[in-house]
């Protein structure tokens, strides 16, 4: 059967962008003569769709258009319209703010401006003798560029599939874990050593200033179970979410969302060693969860899948005795924020400068108020003592006397124990 005049201009177009403007074809079931085409690194167009179904094919479904569009996008982690290429001569000009629709004969380009973005699609578009011999030499090239594309893209995605901050985060984690265990053998007592190698403890952060106990706390392990659990969790969840958000974001969303969980453990949870960085994993869920619900990505079910296994594995974190149920439920609350402002940062709402404004004043208050906490009730003095005899047995001992300083002025304002 011979292929119409219009599918045959149809794919002499996938030809061209297939194998000159290094397009890769996505396939949607849907028409026959309905072909996608997507390019991340193209600055102009990432998403192409060609057509030769006039007008009527363009606005038949428009739903399934958008959706498509979108989901291409997201595959992608780019924003940027779509534009159709349609070989029917009834098909007319669309410019609106979700498509661009331009018109390609042999006689015609109804925007020859085009030709600045796309060289030479002007004569890409033209009619043979024997549209079927061409329309399957052209298919046999687009399928061969097609494998090299898919060689190549497997390549990358192997690089890419390791999550290299979430790999560094855990080689941070192992570092304290042996610093830990090294100071518990140096003393024999494991709490003190905890809180010596950096963990967040409630006494030394009010009594002695050592705020930075915040953001340490995150990185330390109550022992080896905790450990483990704690860096799978983290894993699967890195998996998950680092290359959707991209290194930055997840960085940021991590990092404040342990910081905020431990500022709010400081306000409300009474005086105690917490470890672990149940917090910021919590936050990089909810803040890839809340983006990818605003931009719908979540309605395939195969979606879905990697989604159930990453909160299967977190319900199994928040049943571990050392996690903060304030730190984590901060730390959603941060990851949320986030993902506000990062959906928003994709369309023209308010939605960004709500959310950021949101994010500056939940951290400001948590900032305002954990400072303005000046007193703690001694959790154990035997425990301080330890902490201070952990720095003893360390080139530290000067430090030790300040903590001893600072430790017995805060046992004056509560009455000690």
């Amino acid at each position: 059967m011979q292929i119409s005049e219009y599918d045959l201009f149809a794919y002499q177009l996938l030809h061209y962008l297939v194998v000159q403007q290094h397009y890769r074809i996505v396939r949607v079931q849907q028409h026959k003569d309905d072909l996608w085409l997507m390019n991340e690194q193209h600055q102009v167009y990432p998403v192409i769709r060609i057509s030769s179904s006039g007008n009527a094919g363009t606005f038949a479904d428009t739903d399934y258009v958008r959706n498509v569009h979108r989901i291409i996008l997201n595959l992608m982690h780019r924003e940027g319209p779509m534009l159709i290429l349609n070989t029917n001569p009834q098909s007319s000009p669309v410019h609106n703010a979700f498509l661009t629709q331009i018109c390609i004969t042999p006689s015609a380009l109804s925007e020859p401006q085009l030709t600045s973005v796309f060289h030479g699609i002007d004569r890409v578009v033209h009619r043979v003798a024997d549209p079927d011999k061409e329309s399957s030499t052209l298919m046999a090239q687009v399928e061969e560029a097609e494998l090299k594309q898919q060689q190549d893209f497997i390549k990358k995605a192997r690089k890419k599939s390791i999550p290299r901050c979430t790999v560094a985060i855990m080689a941070i984690c192992t570092i304290f874990l042996v610093l830990e265990y090294l100071l518990a053998y140096l003393d024999g007592n494991m709490e003190s050593a905890i809180v010596a190698v950096g963990g967040y403890y409630k006494m030394s952060i009010v009594a002695a200033h050592e705020y930075w106990r915040i953001l340490s706390g995150g990185f330390v392990h109550n022992g080896v179970v905790h450990f483990v659990i704690s860096l799978y969790a983290l894993y699967a969840t890195g998996k998950l979410c680092e290359q959707r958000l991209g290194r930055g974001w997840y960085m940021a969303v991590f990092l404040s969302s342990v910081i905020l969980g431990n500022a709010a453990q400081l306000i409300a949870a009474p005086n105690g060693i917490a470890t672990g960085m149940s917090a910021g994993i919590f936050g990089v869920a909810a803040a890839y969860l809340t983006s990818q619900l605003l931009s719908h990505t979540l309605r395939h079910p195969l979606l879905r899948i990697p989604l159930y296994n990453c909160m299967a594995i977190l319900a199994v974190l928040v049943l571990v005795p050392s996690v903060s149920f304030i730190a984590c439920i901060a730390g959603i609350l941060c990851g949320i924020l986030y993902g506000l402002w990062m959906h928003g940062r994709q369309s023209e709402s308010g939605m960004k400068q709500h959310a950021c404004l949101a994010l500056v004043l939940y951290a400001a208050s948590l900032f305002a108020y954990g400072a303005a906490v000046d007193t703690v009730a001694p959790l154990d003095r035997h425990l301080d003592e330890a902490i201070i005899s952990v720095y003893r047995h360390t080139p530290l001992n000067a430090y030790a006397e300040y903590l001893q300083e600072h430790f017995h002025q805060q046992y004056e304002k509560t009455g000690g124990i």
